[in-house]
């Protein structure tokens, strides 16, 4: 895209909901850690409830 799309709002917030993808896409492959116990899973049910 050219310099003056940067400026449409909407590219603002697709660019904005695609960071945050990009995050949660790399937050729930560090769920997929084997180090992760079930007292892990039990402490992030309980904060995200």
């Amino acid at each position: 895209l050219d310099k003056d799309s940067r400026s449409w709002e909407l590219y603002g917030y697709i660019e904005g909901q695609v960071k945050n993808m990009m995050s949660s896409l790399r937050a729930v492959s560090e769920l997929q850690n084997p180090a992760i116990r079930e007292r892990h899973w039990q402490q992030l049910m309980a904060e995200t409830h």
